[in-house]
């Protein structure tokens, strides 16, 4: 294993206050504003029970395909789960936000946005409320466990969203301004007067450059060093192999009259 210094970087010229980084905000896509006070915009609410294996609300995945039930686009919908302390759930289409959890933690949170949900692994009697908006698509939207087992099964169930494509929810401006409908509207703004000058942007240019260039030679270096290491053991294998395999060669010849001598 080889050891050194690879790069070595001196920073001169005279010392500068640095500041904190800057807080900014995000803008939203207006089908990801905050819906936890959205409560008088509720269009329907239902509640999906998760389990025993393979069955949700008490049934596998019919044949027909018949919906657990039907919900319609451009509006809020919002759901209650059961069960997913044993079954991860997991919903297509539409992101949805979680309102209430029975336990939170460090990744599923309220005002968390996600397409998949499980808490604690059996610890009985874990719920949530989660809301959703239904933003632009209809036709069928799946449900299902996250178990590939369970869902091989037929623990999956299919929710109707009826009424005209392209369809969404007109509320999501009142809740929040600044959320936009196409990629024109994206960006973020500064919670801050002060926003990062050239200096700060040029500096962090800079650290990441040298950065990515001590990766680059680390690389190079560690390649190198096994290449080399690997060519002698190569060598010293092919020496080995040819001197094992090594011996005298019988070389015969045709003599005069037929006779056939041999030199060895």
């Amino acid at each position: 294993l080889w050891t050194g210094t690879v790069l070595k970087v001196e920073v001169a010229g005279p010392a500068e206050s640095t500041n904190a980084l800057p807080f900014f905000s995000v803008k939203r896509p207006c089908y990801l504003v905050d819906l936890r006070d959205a409560g008088s915009s509720v269009a329907s609410a239902f509640r999906v029970n998760l389990g025993p294996a393979p069955l949700i609300n008490g049934q596998r995945f019919p044949d027909d395909h018949t919906a657990l039930n039907v919900i319609g686009a451009g509006a809020v919908h919002e759901w209650t789960l059961d069960g997913i302390d044993e079954h991860p759930f997991h919903l297509h289409i539409n992101p949805f936000q979680i309102t209430a959890i029975t336990t939170a933690n460090n990744y599923f949170r309220v005002g968390d946005w996600h397409d998949t949900l499980l808490t604690s692994f059996f610890n009985s009697g874990e719920d949530a409320t989660i809301r959703f908006q239904t933003d632009t698509f209809v036709g069928d939207q799946i449900l299902h466990c996250h178990l590939l087992e369970h869902e091989d099964e037929g623990m999956m169930a299919v929710t109707k969203i009826t009424g005209k494509e392209g369809s969404t929810w007109a509320g999501a401006e009142l809740i929040d301004s600044t959320c936009y409908r196409s990629s024109a509207g994206r960006g973020f703004t500064y919670l801050d007067s002060i926003a990062p000058g050239p200096a700060e942007l040029s500096l962090g240019l800079v650290i990441g450059l040298v950065a990515a260039l001590a990766a680059l030679i680390l690389s190079g270096v560690s390649a190198w060093w096994y290449i080399r290491r690997r060519g002698g053991a190569t060598s010293e294998e092919t020496s080995s192999t040819q001197a094992s395999t090594s011996k005298p060669t019988a070389r015969t010849t045709l003599g005069l009259g037929g006779a056939a001598p041999t030199d060895v």
